[in-house]
């Protein structure tokens, strides 16, 4: 099955202390991604009866089905698996999600499909709270689910959706790895431009992959080419593919080739080898072209036995996958969840009138509050109004406007300026000047440039009227907000403080 070799793609988050104190578990953890058989040798090394928590156990029962599913092998039953996730529904949401993959994975292996089906989907719902390597993993497995019910439309689906996924995360082995399944993908639908297409962005990424990857990239590329009638690349291509890595499908297409030259007892070794493959389309094949052998050299007994391996295997296939029921029981999730989700807008739309009629009657309850506050609020403006009056007053006043001019012409106020300028603010604003003088006691300077900043004088006319510099004036702004509001900021929250009073 292809999605045990998309499990040797899997890489898991680093575990924190919080989820295990064990420093064997942990690093089995970190061998995982990159030595799947040394994670399980750690692993089953291990004496359960010597993981003292409960926490323990369970992360152990996760990390060994993590490590057996990417070593390609299969359990025998779902029972480690399904105490970890009994776990985890319980205590820990993060690793839930990992334990609800791999039970479903778990359970897909043992045929047991509605429920393999049902956790898959329910970990599909969750995607996107799940970190890119858990997704990548969902999103092939799924897709190798609906590939051997021979559902091409979800197959497609999937196996983009962990492209999308790879492509995130930069990852060329998962990329190629992902655009390889494609390839076999379009090339059973008949579709070879499609499969031409992703053999063509697998080409310039195959220096960067594993010798399993490249090797199949190859294979695919050759199956493309013979059927283009280009048997002479193809042959290069397999030779390279061998070379690296044989598989059966090589094995398969190499045997066709040398069917078709003549050497047909070459072509007959090749064939035997391909009809072990657990590749569905290559043995199947394979058995085919065997048959065919010995029926057109006179061996019927051999044509027979192989007729019957080959309908026994399509019973095998048969009960490992039922089609329609893996089809029909996606449907049906889908639709349940459908249905939950316009359950939920309902309670939820119903929730929003409750609350709007609740919302009604507080502003009928309101509205006479609402009323006396507007008339409070009418008479502040009135008081604000009257205090807008005085400061236009002042900001036009003749002493302001002589300041306002000597600042553009960069000249210094002069002691009448500023006597003027305080007897303005005593006639006009004798509240401002006396809350300044209770605040704290003032320099003649920093009075200076108190009253300056309360009619909205500019920092750089602040420099010039009191004959010092701009980073002067800045620092004693910030020393003043200290000194009158003991309060700490910068200067415009000084200026802030004193336009306020």
């Amino acid at each position: 099955m292809r999605q045990l070799i998309i499990f040797l793609s899997l890489v898991i988050a680093g575990c924190s202390a919080e989820h295990s104190r064990n420093a064997t578990l942990l690093k089995a953890e970190q061998l995982m991604s990159q030595h799947p058989d040394s994670a399980i040798n750690l692993l089953a090394a291990i004496n359960t009866d010597s993981l003292t928590t409960e926490a323990d156990s369970a992360y152990y029962g996760l990390l060994f089905t993590e490590a057996v599913h990417a070593g390609g092998i299969v359990m025998g039953d779902d029972s480690l698996i399904a105490r970890s996730h009994t776990y985890y529904r319980h205590h820990n949401e993060a690793l839930l999600i990992r334990s609800e993959l791999q039970h479903g994975i778990a359970l897909y292996n043992l045929q047991r499909t509605q429920e393999a089906i049902t956790l898959l989907k329910q970990v599909e719902q969750q995607a996107d709270d799940t970190d890119d390597h858990v997704r990548f993993l969902l999103y092939s497995v799924l897709g190798d689910v609906n590939d051997n019910a021979n559902n091409n439309a979800a197959t497609l689906h999937y196996y983009h959706m962990a492209l999308d996924v790879a492509r995130q995360m930069e990852d060329t082995e998962r990329q190629v790895r992902t655009m390889n399944n494609l390839t076999t993908t379009f090339e059973t639908m008949g579709q070879m431009d499609s499969a031409a297409y992703y053999i063509d962005c697998c080409r310039p990424l195959l220096a960067n992959t594993s010798r399993e990857v490249r090797s199949t990239a190859l294979i695919n590329e050759a199956g493309y080419r013979l059927h283009q009638g280009e048997r002479q690349q193809a042959k290069q291509l397999l030779q390279q593919a061998m070379q690296l890595m044989p598989l059966d499908k090589g094995y398969m297409l190499q045997a066709n080739i040398f069917a078709s030259e003549g050497q047909e007892e070459t072509a007959v070794g090749m064939w035997n080898i391909a009809r072990s493959s657990f590749v569905p389309d290559v043995r199947i094949g394979a058995l085919r072209s065997l048959i065919h052998y010995h029926e057109t050299h006179n061996n019927p007994e051999q044509a027979l036995a192989l007729s019957k391996e080959l309908n026994n295997y399509y019973n095998e296939l048969y009960k490992q996958t039922d089609a329609a029921a893996v089809i029909d029981i996606q449907a049906q999730f889908d639709r349940n969840s459908q249905q939950r989700s316009a359950m939920r807008t309902t309670i939820w739309l119903l929730a929003v009138i409750v609350l709007l009629l609740a919302c009604t009657l507080g502003a009928v309850l309101y509205h006479r509050r609402h009323i006396a506050c507007l008339h409070r609020e009418i008479d502040e403006l009135n008081q604000r109004y009257l205090s807008w009056h005085i400061d236009e007053e002042l900001l036009s006043a003749p002493p302001v406007n002589r300041l306002h001019r000597l600042a553009d012409r960069g000249q210094a106020a002069t002691s009448d300026d500023w006597a003027q300028l305080q007897q303005l603010l005593r006639q006009q604003a004798p509240d401002f000047l006396a809350r300044l003088n209770a605040a704290a006691s003032l320099t003649p300077k920093e009075q200076n440039v108190c009253l300056l900043i309360r009619l909205r004088f500019i920092p750089s006319e602040l420099a010039v009227l009191t004959g010092t510099s701009p980073q002067t004036i800045t620092n004693m702004r910030v020393r003043l907000l200290q000194k009158l509001f003991h309060t700490k900021g910068g200067a415009r929250d000084f200026d802030a403080r004193m336009q306020e009073m």
